[in-house]
């Protein structure tokens, strides 16, 4: 039966493939098709596979009455070069009037994209691409209208961002050399652009397969093996939707070049952060048209080197890397690829500290001290209230540990612990459902502060115990991305607001990890060895000796002790 050979078995699961006939190839381009079927068993994967080889036929015929996406293409391009041709000319002439009428008459043309850099409105687009083709005698519709007016969509924007690299830096034809829009030009000028018989095969590109498709069957992989949390998976999924948004449409993974990947990287330098949550993005949905946004508006609220490279760059590479074992020939388009950090880092963004005065006043808010309610504005106003729950112990623990505010959050009861020793100590693991560790240097054994336990840590403990919980704060649940500490890093950011500095001597941010850097800095003048610090925080250490051997609770404990901030007083923080 053919269908047999389209149907292969990897890893358990099996797959269907089509080779995609060679007269179709460069249309298609690639030279096969391929997509899971998402079964173990052999009879239901033969009757997937030929239906989808049915379907497959069907499809070979279609295209072969089709329009190419090449052929739209190049004349898209010719468009667009006439268009560019025309504002040299312009240019050229150096008449200051004429010149602004040429930018009223693009501005016009291009729906007023021009002014306002918005350049992905399809009704424009779609309108342009039915005009270009009625101009050659050709007609589409469906998939194919829709196909011509994506490109058409990313020819606006190359027009619009050569437009104004133009204006922006002056261009004079006549006198200057470089042409801002240089790289755009050599693109359209190096294929004929009067006519589709004169369409250029493009590079032939081998099936490997669709991007989401590798990439769905990687992400379950990964997840599977290392036992992901929510908020992961989504970092990965979020890293592919933004490359396939960046190229316009779901890729092979062979039509992504390190070329594409260098493009692709370095418009990420330029991409705004929350972009689905501030104003002047919610209305964009394309990747280059918030890029775009974000360079006309000079935002500095972009992504970071480090965000680049650890939640966009890293997926993507390794879902590349878990698909080469099958398609050998593959490469890897993001290896070795990183953003580069400033060499000069702007001391406003890292983040800082907290003061002695901040950390007064944090424990001297009424929730701490006393309040005249466990709920709403009372617990902020002066009173006899004891809060004893999470609110009150999870800052109180971390600042006296270094703990991570959801190793904090996600402590179980079973988790504060008496070495034989008689050392009181709080085990961070992964062990029970929800927990989870950074790395595996975040295992670890912390000793419980002399502070925590005079302020009554240990008898809240008991409490918990008394009443069979086994989670210590049982009002924090675990949220959508699978943390703890969803809830409480918004209610510590208010408290943060409410005590912060308006002008600290350091400069930078104040967020809750600021703990962290706080208890670093304690241990650090207190002349902690810097491995005993790292054991204690969760770091990994830098050598293969440091990371030889343990540390006794005995020594930790007299580092842990040894975390005091000048001036702060507790007492009216202690706990019956």
């Amino acid at each position: 039966m053919p269908v047999l050979t389209n149907v292969f078995r990897r890893g358990g699961v099996f797959y269907f493939r089509a080779r995609v006939p060679a007269s179709l190839r460069v249309r298609v381009g690639r030279n096969e098709l391929w997509r899971s079927l998402r079964t173990r068993e052999p009879s239901v994967a033969r009757r997937l596979g030929g239906i989808l080889f049915s379907l497959t036929e069907v499809l070979w015929g279609d295209l072969e009455c089709a329009m190419g996406q090449d052929e739209v293409q190049l004349l898209i391009d010719g468009w667009i070069k006439a268009k560019l041709d025309e504002d040299t000319e312009v240019r050229r002439v150096a008449d200051p009037d004429r010149l602004a009428q040429h930018e009223a008459e693009q501005n016009d043309i291009f729906g007023g994209a021009l002014w306002r850099k918005n350049t992905n409105d399809p009704t424009v687009a779609a309108r342009h691409a039915e005009e270009l083709l009625a101009a050659h005698g050709l007609s589409l519709a469906g998939a194919e209208l829709d196909m011509a007016t994506r490109l058409m969509m990313r020819a606006h924007y190359e027009f619009v961002r050569a437009f104004w690299s133009r204006e922006t830096k002056q261009w004079r034809p006549w006198l200057d050399r470089d042409d801002p829009a240089a790289a755009l030009v050599a693109r359209l000028s190096s294929s004929p652009a009067d006519t589709v018989a004169k369409a250029q095969p493009p590079l032939e590109v081998r099936g490997f397969g669709l991007l989401s498709e590798v990439a769905r069957e990687a992400i379950a992989d990964f997840a599977r093996k290392d036992g992901w949390k929510p908020k992961r998976i989504a970092d990965y999924e979020t890293a592919v939707a933004t490359l396939t948004s960046a190229f316009g449409r779901d890729p092979d993974l062979g039509e992504i070049t390190p070329e594409v990947a260098g493009n692709f990287m370095r418009d990420l330098t330029h991409y705004p952060t929350n972009v689905t949550k501030r104003s002047p993005y919610k209305g964009l949905s394309s990747f280059h048209e918030r890029v775009a946004a974000a360079v006309e508006s000079n935002d500095e609220r972009v992504l970071a080197p480090p965000t680049i490279n650890g939640k966009y760059l890293t997926p993507l590479r390794r879902i590349y890397e878990w698909h080469r074992p099958v398609k050998r020939e593959l490469t890897n388009p993001f290896q070795g690829l990183r953003a580069e950090k400033p060499r000069r880092a702007d001391p406003r963004k890292k983040r800082r500290d907290f003061t002695a005065s901040e950390v007064s006043r944090l424990f001297a808010l009424p929730m701490f001290a006393g309040s005249q309610g466990s709920r709403g504005q009372s617990l902020y106003l002066p009173g006899q209230v004891k809060i004893d729950d999470w609110r009150v112990w999870v800052p109180l623990v971390c600042f006296f540990t270094g703990m991570r505010l959801n190793e904090a959050c996600g402590l179980t009861v079973a988790d504060i612990r008496q070495s034989e020793e008689g050392i009181e100590f709080i085990h961070v693991r992964d062990d029970e459902d929800g927990q989870s560790l950074k790395s595996a240097a975040a295992r670890r054994k912390v000793p419980i502060h002399d502070a925590l336990i005079e302020v009554g840590f240990l008898r809240f403990v008991e409490r918990q115990r008394s009443v069979g919980a086994i989670r210590l704060f049982e009002d924090l649940q675990a949220d959508a991305s699978g943390y703890f500490s969803g809830k409480a890093t918004k209610f510590f950011a208010d408290l943060i607001n409410r005590i912060e500095d308006a002008h600290p001597d350091n400069p930078g941010q104040l967020v809750f990890h600021s703990v962290r850097h706080s208890v670093a800095t304690c241990l650090r003048v207190a002349d902690t060895r810097i491995d005993v610090s790292k054991a204690i925080v969760g770091h990994e250490q830098d050598d293969v000796h440091g990371s030889y051997g343990d540390y006794p609770l005995a020594m930790l404990k007299d580092a842990v002790n040894k975390i005091a901030y000048p001036g702060l007083d507790l007492g009216a923080v202690v706990r019956p």
